[in-house]
């Protein structure tokens, strides 16, 4: 079965990443992301869910855990946008490391 990714991101990071295609949804509190990410998670197409890292801190140590130990998906934290552009090439790197292998964006 393939499995699909999703970002969840502030407005801060609206426009990144959809020129790549990937499944992007933008939260304006915390209370939105952690009802998002408990649709999302009782989803068994989602495999990886790239969350904004600032986001995942704030989320509740409930939430955390669930995601981290109890899901059977990969969560990728993605560092603040201050730091993505300095570190180039992370979000491939995570998924890389997350899914095994190489892809290719063209």
């Amino acid at each position: 079965m393939t499995k699909k990714m999703i970002l969840i991101t502030t407005e801060e990071l609206e426009n990144i990443f959809s020129i790549i295609g990937f499944e992007q949804y933008i939260v304006s509190d915390i209370y939105s992301a952690e009802e998002l990410i408990k649709e999302k998670i009782g989803d068994e197409s989602i495999g990886l869910i790239i969350i904004e890292e600032e986001l995942f801190k704030k989320l509740t140590e409930k939430t955390r855990f669930i995601l981290e130990k109890r899901w059977k998906g990969a969560i990728c934290k993605l560092p603040s946008i201050k730091e993505l552009t300095i570190e180039e090439g992370y979000t491939m790197k995570e998924i890389t490391r997350v899914l095994g292998y190489q892809l290719k964006i063209t």
